[in-house]
């Protein structure tokens, strides 16, 4: 995290002669508040612990004005203040934030008053990406943020759908949790992440790579789980964003504080429009309108016992007005989460959800109208349990999903179906953990960690009509498998430098989605029935931090590198027709994906300035499975934060991706997007005032002259601006 320190105390004396402090603790390069500060007086018994907005209330004996006031916190160096001084001190007090934010080897950026959820499954390369990041620099949607990491491809429909790819994945291989919620369809295993609003997060935990076992089978390239704020530093909050295509955003934000209860409220109303490039007018222009709520009660009930209520409710509209399309989509997520105890038994973790998801098209191809309509309805159970014995600790969890879907496709004159699915799955997992202590040397910790799943899909199809001479070939399914996964790491540290290295080994079977099983080609063929894909993963990395002893203008740098190669068997290749928005399927006997990522941050003057390269190489052996994927990405970030003002500079460069399109000649062609470099350019800043901040953002985007680049008429690639300015209470 890069927070810095400024403080303001207040002495009051009462009857009985006390001291009485009150102070706010903010980041002195950034002006923010920190949280989770230590405060107290050393070789006593009297301290308080910043919250949330970053103040502080301690009360000392009169005798204690001579006393010294220690301010810690991981992720910075300690001060220790003189009482006396504190009375008179009216200017800010700077705290030099540290390189190595945790004792020993940890995630980088996490504040160690956060649990990493994700860090319950086998140990992962995770990334942490804190809020500090992209809060309030002007990203539309967590597509349009997550697009800056060197392992993650964004692909953007013209409906402004937005789904990732992570290490040159397809979309279906991403789990997105929110909150520890699986938010991704039964229906197609995608999650459209334009829908994610970043105002109200606490951060990114981001898993890469296919050896995650706690969060199902599905997980081929990697898992996303999106941490809400629970507890907030304002109690109102309003934003507005204007720019390029029209775009207006409005947020608005409550929060709630009752004891140990937090209650919150998000609503954003979001719309834009893009004209086509040739468009006589504005009618003849795509308009997106989505509407966000969102409403979270957490209680903190004592002895880390947690129960977390969470309902979501996201509408998105898609009109085309050059070609008659219309496309509505409605999501509606309800969550509660349970950690903690039960009587006797601790350790606990419960989550019970529903997702209700319905989507409506109107769409246009080869001179004939197409409605499609899908409703999906599903509920989602997940229980664990941690155990702690002698040499490890043992976690065993159950999952059940179930899914009822009702999907029509009716092509006019040309093809009809419509199917009623019901969809089951049950897994069950059992994961170990071992942490061996080397002792005090610099090699200090040695893991071993073990994984066995085992999961079961069943599909009833209860009612079907088509068409079609073939028919869909729809069938009742049962699918199982089982994997077994292993993890080994190491870390150390010593004399202001740390590292860790890990190997993990595993493997994971995919079943074929609803929708792939719907997947119908337009030539009036049997249409195939898929076979679960499997994947087989091998992952190796090392990580190092160091941190400098002096006082120069290097504060520390951290490296990172990781060796993948994922072989898979009867992989899924998705197939698509110019102009009609239907994905066909077939299974490719198989594929590879090897490459290697890397990473590199340098911290200049007391952390000030932060440059970070990374790069990501890939090796992907069958181009047709992983459409339109770059083999090679690089990016540089270069991060100012300076009394205040926060200042981002983000250079990108993707290679060429090709994909396989179907002819309407019933032939396969091959289609390649050409390399694109650009930079991008945010600006912040905050103001605080007597009851409140204001805030304002300014983002520039595909700065460089590259030419113009169309897709279907719409530029892409081009470039744009957004200004954000906002206030809290």
């Amino acid at each position: 995290m890069k927070k810095c320190l400024f403080l303001s105390a207040v002495l009051t004396a009462s009857a009985l002669a006390n001291i009485h402090l009150e102070g706010l603790v903010l980041d002195a390069n950034s002006h923010q508040q920190v949280d989770g500060v230590n405060v107290y007086v050393e070789n006593s018994s009297y301290g308080a612990i910043t919250d949330v907005s970053g103040t502080f209330r301690l009360d000392l004996p009169a005798d204690f004005s001579g006393a010294r006031v220690t301010f810690r916190h991981i992720s910075y160096e300690i001060q220790s203040i003189a009482v006396d001084s504190l009375l008179t001190v009216k200017t800010p007090i700077y705290l030099v934030p540290r390189v190595i934010p945790l004792q020993g080897v940890q995630v980088l950026g996490a504040s160690g008053r956060h649990k990493i959820d994700i860090a319950r499954d086998i140990p992962q390369s995770i990334r942490v990406l804190e809020a500090t990041r992209f809060d309030i620099r002007g990203y539309v949607d967590a597509g349009d943020f997550l697009k800056t990491e060197p392992s993650i491809q964004v692909q953007e429909e013209m409906s402004g759908k937005k789904t990732i790819s992570i290490r040159g994945g397809n979309a279906d291989d991403v789990v997105l949790l929110y909150n520890g919620v699986r938010m991704n369809s039964p229906l197609d295993n995608v999650f459209d992440f334009s829908l994610i609003d970043l105002e109200n997060l606490q951060r990114f935990e981001i898993i890469k790579g296919s050896n995650t076992s706690l969060y199902g089978p599905e997980a081929f390239s990697g898992v996303v789980n999106v941490v809400p704020q629970v507890e907030r530093d304002y109690t109102a909050r309003l934003s507005y964003r204007v720019g390029t295509y029209n775009t207006e955003h409005v947020n608005a934000q409550l929060y709630k504080k009752f004891g140990r209860q937090h209650a919150s409220y998000s609503f954003k109303d979001a719309s834009q429009r893009r004209r086509f490039i040739d468009a006589a007018s504005d009618a003849e222009s795509i308009k997106n309108d989505q509407i966000h709520h969102t409403a979270i009660l957490h209680s903190d009930i004592g002895d880390d016992n947690d129960v977390d209520l969470m309902y979501v409710h996201a509408r998105l509209d898609y009109k085309n007005g050059r070609d008659g399309e219309d496309v509505g989509q409605t999501n509606d997520i309800g969550s509660l989460t349970y950690s903690g105890a039960v009587g006797p038994v601790r350790q606990l973790h419960f989550m019970a959800a529903f997702k209700s998801y319905c989507e409506q098209q109107d769409l246009n191809y080869a001179e004939a109208k197409m409605a499609r309509r899908i409703d999906d309805d599903g509920l989602q159970l997940n229980l664990d349990k941690t155990f702690e014995v002698s040499l490890a600790d043992v976690l065993f969890g159950y999952s059940y999903h179930t899914a009822h879907v009702d999907f029509l496709d009716d092509r006019a004159h040309l093809f009809s179906q419509q199917a009623e699915i019901d969809r089951s799955h049950h897994g069950l997992v059992g994961i170990a953990k071992t942490d061996i202590n080397a002792g005090d040397s610099f090699l200090q910790n040695f893991h071993v960690d073990l994984s066995l799943r085992h999961d079961r899909v069943h599909d009833n199809v209860s009612d079907i009509e088509s068409a079609a001479a073939d028919g869909a070939h729809l069938q009742d399914n049962d699918w199982d498998a089982t994997h077994f996964k292993f993890s080994t790491s190491v870390d150390g540290a010593g004399q202001n430098v740390a590292f860790k290295g890990f190997l993990n080994f595993g493997a994971n079977t995919k079943f074929p989605t609803i929708v792939q099983q719907l997947s119908v080609p337009l030539g009036g063929d049997a249409a195939t029935r898929l076979r679960p894909e499997g994947v087989t993963s091998t992952e190796a990395g090392l990580e190092l931090f160091k941190e400098s002893a002096s006082r120069g203008a290097i504060d520390g740098w951290h490296a990172e590198g990781v060796f993948f190669r994922n072989y898979y068997t009867d992989k899924f290749r998705p197939i698509s027709t110019p102009g009609i928005p239907v994905v066909f399927y077939d299974n490719v006997p198989t594929a590879e994906i090897f490459g290697l990522e890397a990473s590199f941050n340098v911290y200049l003057l007391k952390k000030k300035i932060d440059l970070e390269y990374g790069l990501a190489r890939y090796n992907i052996s069958e181009k047709s499975a992983f459409p339109f994927k770059s083999d090679f990405k690089q990016t540089l970030d270069v991060t100012v934060n300076h009394m205040g003002f926060s200042i981002l500079l983000h250079w990108f460069s993707e290679s060429e991706g090709a994909g396989w399109i179907r002819t309407f000649a019933g032939g396969l062609a091959e289609v390649t997007l050409p390399p694109f470099a650009n930079c991008d350019v945010h600006i912040s800043r905050t103001f605080r005032l007597a009851y409140g901040k204001v805030f304002f953002s300014l983002s520039g985007r595909n700065l460089l002259d590259r030419g113009e680049t169309a897709l279907q008429g719409l530029a892409i690639r081009d470039k744009r601006a957004y200004l954000t300015v906002g206030a809290q209470i």
